[in-house]
């Protein structure tokens, strides 16, 4: 069985070429959904570490040697 981040990886390919099936679809959705709750919830704890060190977010990240969010 694939690594989620496998599976993620090959329908997001067959997403690009237009070959999802539905099912594919629902199943690259729920993916998509859980690494947002697992990024929002990441985002979180490093906000409540910053307050708790007196720094900005991006100071800790940068002193924990973290790369920014993708939109930052």
């Amino acid at each position: 069985m694939l690594h989620k981040s496998e599976r993620y990886v090959l329908l997001h390919h067959k997403l690009e070429l237009e070959n999802l099936s539905e099912s594919e679809h629902k199943e690259f959705t729920d993916l998509v959904t859980e690494e947002e709750n697992y990024r929002n919830e990441r985002v979180k704890y490093l906000i409540e570490l910053a307050q708790l060190r007196a720094v900005s977010l991006p100071q800790l990240m940068t002193n924990l040697g973290l790369n920014p969010p993708y939109n930052a």
